[in-house]
């Protein structure tokens, strides 16, 4: 009975290579996500099939910490390389293409949109909090809490005395 497959010797470096830019991604998101997708290129080109949540990962943080401009070029060169890796893996097992395109949408195009979305809509959540849009007004800086009009009492209802 075996229990699982052993991975050939070849995948150990592209694993090694995926998963150390994952460590530079806070100092580094443009330099590291380059580099994932070097080796994930590289990896199309030798292997038969891999999967690597790293250049999601990167694909996240990249849009978190760039301006959109560069997110989305990174978000259609994931695009393009899913459309690659696809041809080249499962060209000679698909016979029908729609089955191709159903693939191509469910493994690779779908978690990269999501992984661009999170990471740009987490971007501009920071810039909302930080711009301090969520604050009353008066709590924004340079501004005075506004007056109380005389006489009105308490919240409460009560009279005060």
């Amino acid at each position: 009975m075996m229990l699982a497959r052993r991975a050939p010797l070849t995948t150990i470096p592209f694993s090694l290579a995926m998963a150390l830019p994952v460590m530079f991604r806070r100092q580094h998101p443009g330099g590291a996500f380059a580099a994932v997708v070097a080796v994930g290129a590289a990896e199309v080109a030798v292997l038969s099939w891999r999967s690597d949540l790293s250049v999601l990962v990167l694909l996240h943080t990249l849009a978190a910490s760039r301006p959109r401009r560069l997110s989305v070029a990174g978000l259609a060169v994931c695009l393009l390389g899913s459309v690659v890796a696809l041809a080249r893996w499962e060209a000679a097992k698909v016979t029908h293409a729609e089955f191709m395109l159903g693939t191509l949408a469910a493994l690779f195009v779908g978690p990269a949109l999501r992984a661009w979305l999170l990471g740009d809509s987490m971007k501009w959540r920071r810039g909302w909090n930080a711009s301090g849009m969520r604050r009353p007004c008066w709590r924004r800086p340079g501004r005075r809490p506004p007056a109380r009009p005389a006489g009105r009492g308490d919240r409460r209802g009560g009279q005060h005395g």
